[in-house]
């Protein structure tokens, strides 16, 4: 089965991200910042990182990490409005 991982450091978001997920049957870790997300990509290789693009200087960070997968690994950023 795909694993996937989700970045977004908004718990509620994340919580319902994975739930979702989860219920369809994938298998999902959790990260609620780039460091913490770098870390996991380290290990087994992610079909998916679903990637919060307001998380302040993660993007690079989590974009290396996943580029030194040897590009197995799609990204899909999420984003909202500010409110």
């Amino acid at each position: 089965m795909y694993r996937i991982l989700v970045v977004e450091d908004e718990k509620s978001i994340n919580d319902l991200i994975v739930m979702n997920l989860t219920e369809a049957g994938y298998t999902c870790e959790r990260a609620f910042d780039g460091m913490e997300a770098a870390d996991k990509l380290e290990g087994e290789p992610f079909a998916l990182v679903l990637l919060d693009i307001m998380l302040p200087a993660v993007f690079q960070l989590v974009y290396g990490a996943v580029y030194g997968q040897h590009g197995t690994c799609h990204v899909l950023l999420i984003g909202g409005a500010p409110q």
